[in-house]
Protein backbone atom coordinates (compact mmCIF):
# COMPACT_ATOMS: atom_id res chain seq x y z
CA UNK A 1 0.00 0.00 0.00
CA UNK A 2 1.16 3.23 -0.55
CA UNK A 3 1.26 5.72 2.35
CA UNK A 4 3.27 8.77 2.77
CA UNK A 5 3.90 11.22 5.78
CA UNK A 6 3.20 14.91 5.78
CA UNK A 7 7.09 15.98 5.60
CA UNK A 8 7.27 13.44 2.74
CA UNK A 9 4.79 15.05 0.63
CA UNK A 10 5.39 18.48 1.51
CA UNK A 11 9.37 17.35 0.32
CA UNK A 12 7.61 15.51 -3.12
CA UNK A 13 5.40 19.02 -3.80
CA UNK A 14 9.30 20.94 -3.53
CA UNK A 15 11.16 18.27 -6.16
CA UNK A 16 8.73 18.19 -9.74
CA UNK A 17 11.11 15.19 -10.31
CA UNK A 18 9.98 13.65 -7.31
CA UNK A 19 5.91 14.46 -8.14
CA UNK A 20 6.55 12.81 -11.52
CA UNK A 21 7.36 9.63 -9.95
CA UNK A 22 4.50 9.91 -7.38
CA UNK A 23 2.15 9.93 -10.11
CA UNK A 24 3.74 7.03 -11.84
CA UNK A 25 3.30 5.14 -8.88
CA UNK A 26 -0.56 5.80 -8.29
CA UNK A 27 -0.90 5.02 -11.77
CA UNK A 28 0.75 1.68 -11.28
CA UNK A 29 -1.05 0.97 -8.36
CA UNK A 30 -4.69 1.81 -9.89
CA UNK A 31 -3.51 -0.49 -12.87
CA UNK A 32 -2.89 -3.38 -10.78
CA UNK A 33 -5.94 -2.64 -8.21
CA UNK A 34 -8.51 -2.40 -11.10
CA UNK A 35 -7.04 -5.02 -13.45
CA UNK A 36 -9.13 -8.08 -13.46
CA UNK A 37 -9.97 -11.07 -16.10
CA UNK A 38 -12.68 -13.85 -16.36
CA UNK A 39 -12.31 -17.58 -17.72
CA UNK A 40 -14.71 -19.48 -19.18
CA UNK A 41 -14.21 -23.29 -18.78
CA UNK A 42 -16.29 -25.88 -20.55
CA UNK A 43 -14.66 -29.53 -19.88
CA UNK A 44 -15.69 -33.48 -19.67
CA UNK A 45 -14.91 -36.20 -18.29
CA UNK A 46 -14.00 -39.78 -19.71
CA UNK A 47 -17.28 -41.96 -17.99
CA UNK A 48 -14.49 -44.40 -17.10
CA UNK A 49 -12.31 -42.27 -15.05
CA UNK A 50 -15.22 -40.90 -13.07
CA UNK A 51 -13.98 -41.96 -9.76
CA UNK A 52 -9.85 -41.44 -10.70
CA UNK A 53 -8.55 -38.36 -9.30
CA UNK A 54 -4.97 -37.17 -9.17
CA UNK A 55 -2.69 -35.23 -6.82
CA UNK A 56 0.29 -35.43 -8.38
CA UNK A 57 0.39 -33.48 -12.04
CA UNK A 58 3.06 -32.57 -15.01
CA UNK A 59 2.63 -29.42 -16.43
CA UNK A 60 3.14 -29.60 -20.03
CA UNK A 61 2.30 -26.68 -22.38
CA UNK A 62 3.07 -27.28 -26.20
CA UNK A 63 2.43 -25.56 -29.50
CA UNK A 64 3.73 -22.24 -27.72
CA UNK A 65 6.62 -19.77 -28.19
CA UNK A 66 9.33 -19.96 -24.82
CA UNK A 67 8.23 -16.92 -22.73
CA UNK A 68 4.53 -18.37 -22.78
CA UNK A 69 5.41 -21.67 -21.75
CA UNK A 70 7.34 -20.97 -18.96
CA UNK A 71 4.74 -18.46 -18.08
CA UNK A 72 1.91 -20.70 -17.89
CA UNK A 73 3.68 -23.52 -16.35
CA UNK A 74 5.05 -21.66 -13.87
CA UNK A 75 1.30 -20.06 -13.52
CA UNK A 76 -0.16 -23.42 -12.88
CA UNK A 77 2.31 -24.88 -10.79
CA UNK A 78 1.37 -22.17 -8.75
CA UNK A 79 -1.93 -22.41 -8.93
CA UNK A 80 -2.13 -26.14 -8.15
CA UNK A 81 0.55 -25.56 -4.80
CA UNK A 82 -2.34 -23.30 -3.60
CA UNK A 83 -4.94 -25.81 -3.54
CA UNK A 84 -2.81 -28.58 -1.82
CA UNK A 85 -1.63 -30.39 -5.44
CA UNK A 86 1.67 -31.50 -6.58
CA UNK A 87 2.63 -30.36 -9.73
CA UNK A 88 6.20 -30.05 -11.72
CA UNK A 89 6.71 -28.27 -15.08
CA UNK A 90 7.60 -30.26 -17.86
CA UNK A 91 10.57 -27.56 -18.99
CA UNK A 92 12.14 -28.47 -15.52
CA UNK A 93 12.19 -31.87 -15.65
CA UNK A 94 12.51 -32.17 -19.11
CA UNK A 95 14.45 -29.23 -20.65
CA UNK A 96 13.29 -28.79 -24.32
CA UNK A 97 17.09 -28.54 -25.15
CA UNK A 98 17.63 -32.41 -24.80
CA UNK A 99 16.05 -35.34 -26.14
CA UNK A 100 14.60 -38.52 -24.31
CA UNK A 101 14.16 -41.56 -25.13
CA UNK A 102 10.86 -43.63 -23.92
CA UNK A 103 12.96 -45.04 -21.11
CA UNK A 104 14.03 -41.99 -19.78
CA UNK A 105 10.55 -40.02 -19.73
CA UNK A 106 8.92 -43.21 -17.58
CA UNK A 107 11.64 -43.36 -15.15
CA UNK A 108 11.50 -39.82 -14.33
CA UNK A 109 7.50 -39.81 -14.31
CA UNK A 110 8.53 -43.24 -11.91
CA UNK A 111 10.52 -40.90 -10.00
CA UNK A 112 8.52 -38.01 -8.73
CA UNK A 113 5.41 -40.09 -8.84
CA UNK A 114 3.61 -38.48 -11.27
CA UNK A 115 0.38 -39.89 -11.69
CA UNK A 116 -1.45 -37.50 -14.55
CA UNK A 117 -0.19 -34.98 -17.34
CA UNK A 118 -1.92 -32.10 -17.34
CA UNK A 119 -1.54 -30.66 -21.28
CA UNK A 120 -2.11 -27.11 -22.42
CA UNK A 121 -2.54 -25.67 -25.97
CA UNK A 122 -2.32 -22.22 -26.71
CA UNK A 123 -5.07 -21.16 -29.21
CA UNK A 124 -6.20 -17.92 -30.51
CA UNK A 125 -5.03 -14.75 -28.43
CA UNK A 126 -5.16 -10.44 -29.37
CA UNK A 127 -7.05 -7.77 -28.21
CA UNK A 128 -10.69 -6.45 -28.72
CA UNK A 129 -10.94 -3.18 -29.60
CA UNK A 130 -13.66 -0.89 -27.51
CA UNK A 131 -15.10 2.65 -27.71
CA UNK A 132 -15.67 4.38 -24.59
CA UNK A 133 -18.13 6.65 -25.33
CA UNK A 134 -18.38 10.51 -23.39
CA UNK A 135 -19.84 10.71 -20.52
CA UNK A 136 -20.19 13.13 -17.69
CA UNK A 137 -20.87 16.21 -19.86
CA UNK A 138 -19.93 19.99 -17.96
CA UNK A 139 -20.82 23.08 -19.50
CA UNK A 140 -18.80 26.53 -18.54
CA UNK A 141 -20.63 29.72 -19.52
CA UNK A 142 -18.56 33.09 -19.39
CA UNK A 143 -19.56 36.25 -20.41
CA UNK A 144 -17.70 40.03 -20.60
CA UNK A 145 -19.84 43.58 -20.61
CA UNK A 146 -18.80 46.69 -21.85
CA UNK A 147 -20.73 50.21 -21.79
CA UNK A 148 -20.91 52.39 -24.39
CA UNK A 149 -22.57 55.55 -23.85
CA UNK A 150 -26.12 54.49 -22.69
CA UNK A 151 -26.02 51.05 -24.02
CA UNK A 152 -24.12 48.11 -22.43
CA UNK A 153 -22.86 45.36 -24.70
CA UNK A 154 -22.70 41.69 -22.77
CA UNK A 155 -21.17 39.03 -24.37
CA UNK A 156 -21.18 35.54 -23.57
CA UNK A 157 -19.16 31.80 -24.57
CA UNK A 158 -20.14 28.24 -23.68
CA UNK A 159 -17.87 25.72 -23.55
CA UNK A 160 -18.71 22.32 -23.08
CA UNK A 161 -16.05 19.33 -21.69
CA UNK A 162 -16.63 15.72 -20.85
CA UNK A 163 -14.93 14.28 -17.53
CA UNK A 164 -14.14 10.74 -19.02
CA UNK A 165 -14.95 8.79 -22.08
CA UNK A 166 -14.30 9.48 -26.23
CA UNK A 167 -11.41 6.91 -26.48
CA UNK A 168 -10.85 3.17 -27.28
CA UNK A 169 -9.27 0.91 -25.06
CA UNK A 170 -7.72 -2.93 -25.87
CA UNK A 171 -9.27 -5.44 -24.09
CA UNK A 172 -6.55 -8.40 -24.38
CA UNK A 173 -8.08 -12.45 -24.22
CA UNK A 174 -6.65 -15.90 -24.80
CA UNK A 175 -8.23 -19.12 -25.76
CA UNK A 176 -6.60 -22.62 -24.64
CA UNK A 177 -7.13 -25.97 -24.49
CA UNK A 178 -6.22 -28.47 -22.58
CA UNK A 179 -6.23 -32.79 -21.70
CA UNK A 180 -5.05 -35.05 -19.07
CA UNK A 181 -3.49 -38.18 -19.87
CA UNK A 182 -3.20 -41.02 -16.93
CA UNK A 183 0.13 -42.00 -16.30
CA UNK A 184 -0.79 -45.74 -15.70
CA UNK A 185 -2.73 -46.52 -18.78
CA UNK A 186 -1.56 -43.72 -20.68
CA UNK A 187 -5.93 -42.96 -21.41
CA UNK A 188 -7.04 -39.21 -21.98
CA UNK A 189 -9.33 -39.12 -19.35
CA UNK A 190 -10.10 -35.13 -19.42
CA UNK A 191 -10.49 -32.36 -21.90
CA UNK A 192 -11.47 -28.79 -22.04
CA UNK A 193 -11.65 -25.76 -23.41
CA UNK A 194 -11.81 -22.03 -21.65
CA UNK A 195 -11.59 -18.52 -23.08
CA UNK A 196 -10.39 -15.74 -21.33
CA UNK A 197 -11.08 -12.06 -21.02
CA UNK A 198 -9.80 -9.03 -19.39
CA UNK A 199 -10.71 -5.28 -18.89
CA UNK A 200 -9.17 -2.46 -20.17
CA UNK A 201 -6.74 -2.38 -17.27
CA UNK A 202 -5.51 -6.35 -17.79
CA UNK A 203 -2.37 -7.17 -19.01
CA UNK A 204 -0.65 -10.76 -20.38
CA UNK A 205 0.14 -11.84 -16.45
CA UNK A 206 -3.46 -11.05 -15.36
CA UNK A 207 -4.90 -13.02 -18.44
CA UNK A 208 -2.42 -16.05 -17.77
CA UNK A 209 -3.23 -15.89 -13.47
CA UNK A 210 -7.46 -16.00 -14.50
CA UNK A 211 -6.50 -18.90 -16.77
CA UNK A 212 -4.56 -21.28 -14.55
CA UNK A 213 -6.45 -20.53 -11.59
CA UNK A 214 -9.58 -21.06 -13.29
CA UNK A 215 -8.27 -24.68 -14.88
CA UNK A 216 -7.51 -26.10 -11.53
CA UNK A 217 -10.24 -25.46 -9.81
CA UNK A 218 -12.11 -26.97 -12.76
CA UNK A 219 -10.11 -30.22 -12.73
CA UNK A 220 -10.76 -30.13 -8.27
CA UNK A 221 -14.67 -29.40 -9.57
CA UNK A 222 -14.78 -32.15 -11.70
CA UNK A 223 -13.00 -35.38 -9.47
CA UNK A 224 -9.90 -35.02 -11.96
CA UNK A 225 -7.69 -33.46 -9.33
CA UNK A 226 -7.15 -33.74 -5.45
CA UNK A 227 -5.44 -32.49 -2.87
CA UNK A 228 -3.09 -34.60 -1.30
CA UNK A 229 -3.84 -37.19 0.97
CA UNK A 230 -7.60 -37.24 -0.06
CA UNK A 231 -9.76 -40.54 -0.30
CA UNK A 232 -12.43 -40.40 -2.90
Amino acid sequence: MLSFGINEVSFLYQNPNKMKLLKLLLVLYCISFFACAGTKLISYVDPGFFNVSYDTFLVSVNNASLETRIDVETALVLAFKEMGIKAYRAIRLFPPTRSYTVEQVTGKLNRYKIQAVLFINPGESGSISEYIPKYGEETKTEGSATIIGDRINYNETSKTSHKFGGFTVEKLFANFSASVLDVKTESKVWLAESQTGGNAFAGRQTIVESFCESMVEKLINDGVAKKQGENF
